[in-house]
């Protein structure tokens, strides 16, 4: 939920953008993708604005790491639900970011 979606809110992970307009347009990483042949199938739950590396989010939940669901193990990561919907199965790839 960090690269815009032409027609999306972008919210970051946070509820704090919730009020601002759909993008206008895609991201150049989504426009990439989507020009390579890509089918963007939705958005995934991250770390609020990606900033943190453990993979929690307060206000939209935390996605269960898949390889340790039944002691609730965080997943990690920024975009921890991507992660934790390419290891799902869900989707063959997952976009992320690199948070400096």
């Amino acid at each position: 939920d960090l690269f815009d979606v032409g027609g999306d809110v972008t919210l970051a992970g946070s509820k704090a953008l919730a009020s601002e307009p759909p993008a206008t347009r895609d991201a150049p990483a989504v426009a990439r993708l989507r020009a390579a042949g890509a089918v963007i199938l939705g958005r995934t739950s991250m770390v609020e604005f990606a900033f943190g590396g453990i993979g929690t989010n307060p206000h939209f939940g935390t996605p269960a790491n898949p390889h340790d669901r039944g002691t609730g193990r965080i997943p990690g990561g920024s975009s921890s639900g991507a992660a934790v919907a390419v290891a799902d199965g869900l989707c063959v790839m997952g976009l992320g970011s690199d948070t400096r």
